[in-house]
């Protein structure tokens, strides 16, 4: 057999920069998340050399710039890569580190570290040990690569972990003389970039056939459908699996970062904390994916699956999922998709019975998820019987864009403005799991869905508390002409940290710094100095000119929609 031919000619020289850009665009990663300083230049020149094939984005610092690539990873369901600058730098990523590890996103994070003459003796932007100890317990695999001749495997490796279910953040270190390292073009193994891995692992027969057991005979089944569904694209069959059964469907949290099937669809009834009572009336639930985070929870401790008669049917990518927040009478490890798939090929020919006690049971919890979900906004409605600003703008820009909008929900007091009811599909709607809870990801994390996303529109719905934590990455948006959409809603502070009904005036005393009624900002005017287009709405006069503004703009647009002070998110005594 004839040996292999080496695709680069021996005695070739190559940089560890330039190993680094080839590498990347030959595992197809098309975006490259930097932030510029000393020690990185020979890296970015590489990148810049390859424009053709990898764009570049930059941030004004870490924090946002690691936030656009996480929400890039999540809604393109492929590795992002975000380069980062020495200790400050990973130190200042490392929000975007801690999201992507609650909610399953393969972020791949560099760091650019001390150069290995000077490793260990405290030079500059230095480091005690390894830079990856920083972010050890978040990520699935990290390593600080000691020579320019295996960054190949280190970025082959860095993709196939962070890809592989369950999916996550990974982090590879170089140092900065690595860039600059001659390596012989004939010890680099061209085998790199070629593998294509299959991993869609359905659960074993034997488990399968008991969850149809239960499912079958049924009478109140529940499926309780978490991010899983949707970040690995098993929305579908989620929908014709509750079709089959009759089972209502409830996602997770108090925000579900990944909706479980289209919102419209009617049996999906929202989320379980608004109607957690559901789960104790239910004789069978199918567990899909699902983390059961216990904030708004009655009980603290305590998930609603604890001493019951229940038949709990639990799938999952993840087998340290498994009995994590209850036990589970079958316990399923594999992808979401074929094992569904599988489920619906045994069920069909049984034709499962959904008799009208079955069907009433259903359209009960629906009217009482309805009326939950009423009640709720009524309540943060400063007249019941009329829409706030935002809700209006909302529903223009759904009624503008359609199903090409992609809504990011990150307003700890306007969530209950967006009626998911409206949308169509499941890929319409982000939001930040409980699990990772973290103020400012969303108009970052908007502008990476953005980019994953060139031929929609995104609608970031953020608070103005939040909003201040991260307000520079508009600049990004402004600089490169990304054009999503940022509502910002103003009532005067950060109501989710700012009100504490045990300190009497809350948001309006000194005591904390994120309520804005003694300094006031300017949200619309802030954007318009960074070179954003915006508009300060403060009537329904102005709504409709706002939205149609949007035809004429090519790039980042704010709206900032005032809304009652007064009407604060309700907070657990």
């Amino acid at each position: 057999m004839p040996e292999r031919e080496e695709s680069h000619s021996a005695g070739k020289k190559v940089s560890g920069s330039e190993l680094v850009a080839r590498s990347l665009i030959k595992h197809g990663i098309d975006h490259f998340f930097n932030v510029v300083g000393i020690g990185i230049f020979p890296l970015v020149d590489a990148i810049h050399a390859q424009r053709d094939k990898i764009r570049y984005i930059s941030a004004l610092n870490e924090t946002s710039v690691a936030l656009i690539a996480e929400g890039y990873a999540r809604a393109s369901r492929t590795p992002a890569v975000v380069n980062v600058y020495h200790s400050s730098g990973t130190a200042l990523s490392m929000m975007a580190v801690t999201i992507a590890w609650a909610d399953h996103s393969p972020l791949i994070l560099m760091s650019t570290t001390s150069s290995r003459k000077l490793n260990r003796r405290d030079q500059y932007a230095a480091v005690p040990r390894n830079i990856t100890e920083m972010t050890d317990q978040y990520v699935k695999w990290n390593w600080e690569v000691p020579l320019a001749e295996k960054i190949p495997e280190a970025i082959e490796r860095a993709i196939t972990i962070a890809t592989a279910p369950p999916m996550g953040p990974v982090h590879i270190a170089f140092p900065m003389d690595v860039y600059n390292e001659l390596v012989d073009e004939a010890i680099i193994d061209s085998r790199h970039g070629i593998s294509r891995r299959y991993d869609k692992f359905i659960a074993d027969e034997a488990g399968i056939q008991e969850a149809v057991k239960l499912l079958s005979r049924s009478e109140r089944p529940l499926i309780a459908a978490g991010a899983e569904i949707g970040q690995y694209n098993a929305t579908d069959e989620v929908a014709e699996l509750a079709e089959l059964l009759g089972a209502p469907i409830v996602s997770e949290g108090n925000k579900s970062n990944f909706l479980p099937c289209s919102a419209n669809h009617p049996l999906y009834l929202g989320q379980l904390n608004a109607i957690v009572d559901i789960a104790h009336d239910a004789d069978t639930i199918l567990v899909l994916g699902f983390d059961f985070t216990e904030s708004g929870m009655p009980g603290a401790g305590r998930t609603p699956f604890r001493n019951t008669n229940q038949n709990i049917i639990q799938l999952s990518v993840d087998s340290a999922s498994i009995g994590k927040q209850m036990i589970p009478n079958i316990g399923l490890v594999a992808h979401p998709a074929p094992t569904l798939k599988k489920l619906i090929e045994i069920l069909k020919p049984k034709r499962v019975s959904i008799g009208e006690k079955k069907r009433k049971w259903a359209e009960d919890w629906t009217q009482k998820a309805n009326k939950k979900s009423h009640e709720q906004l009524n309540n943060r409605r400063a007249d019941p019987s009329k829409p706030e600003l935002i809700e209006e703008v909302i529903s223009g820009m759904m009624e503008k864009f359609g199903e090409k909008l992609i809504i990011v929900n990150h307003a700890t007091s306007g969530g209950v403005y967006i009626n998911v009811k409206e949308l169509k599909h499941a890929d319409q709607y982000y939001a930040i799991s409980q699990k990772a809870s973290a103020q400012g990801w969303g108009v970052p994390a908007a502008i990476g869905i953005q980019l994953a996303n060139p031929n929609r529109k995104v609608l970031a719905v953020v608070g103005d508390g939040g909003f201040m934590f991260t307000a520079q990455a508009l600049y990004t948006a402004a600089r490169y002409d990304i054009p999503l959409t940022v509502v910002v809603l103003n009532n005067q502070g950060w109501g989710g940290g700012g009100y504490n009904p045990k300190i009497k005036d809350g948001m309006k005393g000194d005591l904390f710094l994120g309520g804005f009624r003694k300094k006031p900002i300017n949200f619309a005017g802030l954007a318009k100095d960074m070179g954003v287009a915006s508009v300060r709405l403060k009537s329904r006069r102005q709504i409709k000119a706002a939205i149609e503004r949007l035809s004429s703009l090519k790039g980042p647009y704010l709206i900032e929609a005032i809304i009652n002070p007064e009407i604060l998110p309700k907070v657990r005594k």
